[in-house]
This record gives structure tokens, C-alpha cells and sequence, in this order.
């Protein structure tokens, strides 16, 4: 029962995301379980979308863009 909000962006203790080349996730995923951490697969890295089923699927162009204006857009300064 977490927001979705958190779930994916959250930094509570004991979380954290990690990025890894395709052919290093199941050595990860055994990794984690050996060790009784959980582990899932949230999303992948490449191409031009930013993809985390079934909740995000925006372009990386537009969310680069969302990011470097931002602040200036939440304050009203123009660049």
C-alpha cells in the first residue's frame, strides 16, 4: 500500500534502484536472492522513451526538457 509516487522515486531506507547492463540481471537477481534481499525489475534503459511498466511511458526528449527547465518554469523566470 504505497503510492506510486514512492514506490518509484521514494528514497526510504533499505530501497534503492540499480542500472545494469542486460547480461549482469539474473546474475543480480541470484546475487539478491542468495542474500534474501528483494529484487524486481522495474524498467529498462535505451531508445528514446522512458518506459517503467505500466506506469511511465514518456519520451526521453521531453523529459530531459521537463528536467532542465523545471525550476525556471516553477519560479516564472524565462532562460
Amino acid at each position: 500500500n504505497i503510492r506510486t509516487d514512492a514506490l518509484l522515486f521514494g528514497e526510504s531506507a533499505g530501497r534503492i534502484v540499480i542500472s545494469c547492463a542486460r547480461h549482469h540481471i539474473e546474475p543480480l537477481e541470484q546475487l539478491a536472492t542468495r542474500h534474501r534481499v528483494p529484487a524486481q525489475l522495474i524498467g529498462r534503459v535505451g531508445g528514446s522513451y522512458l518506459s517503467i511498466d505500466p506506469w511511465i511511458h514518456e519520451p526521453v526528449e521531453m523529459l530531459n526538457d521537463a528536467w532542465r527547465s523545471g525550476l525556471s518554469t516553477a519560479l516564472g523566470v524565462r532562460g
